[in-house]
């Protein structure tokens, strides 16, 4: 079994912060690459139907609360979603082995569909993370 050793010689808060950040890298990459991670979305809508397709590396989002410009989020290397795209309301999974990257990617798509002007209990539109899982667990369902 191989290990990676950290080691920190001069112990100071600051610099325990920086090398335990170091180790939760270390340790993240290790789950990306051996079990994946996937994030399941959902859309969420109450009047108007909101469109998503997801093509190889782009998202794109239309009518929007009955708005007619297109939102598009271009995924980064690494990132893959699922076309199970049928129905708007069924979720979707985001996946891959960079958890910064997945992670990033559905930010930037609860952020595009976040309501503006508005008040925020009323209008529940938009798409949000349903659940945090890894890839292993997911293989399965869909």
């Amino acid at each position: 079994m191989k290990k990676v050793v950290v080691e920190m010689w001069v112990e100071c808060r600051k610099r325990k912060a920086v090398v335990m950040t170091i180790v939760s890298e270390i340790e993240n990459m290790v789950i990306g690459v051996t079990r994946g991670y996937c994030f399941k979305m959902r859309a969420c809508y109450a009047y108007f139907p909101m469109m998503i397709e997801a093509k190889e590396k782009v998202v794109s989002i239309t009518s929007f609360i009955g708005r007619r410009e297109r939102k598009t989020i271009e995924l980064p290397s690494g990132c893959t979603i699922d076309n199970g795209l049928k129905d708007v309301k069924q979720p979707f999974c985001i996946a891959g082995t960079d958890l910064d990257k997945v992670s990033l990617t559905c930010a930037k798509i609860n952020q595009s569909c976040k309501v503006r002007d508005k008040h925020k209990d009323k209008f529940l539109d938009g798409i949000y993370i349903e659940e945090k899982t890894h890839l292993d667990g997911i293989e399965n369902e869909f």
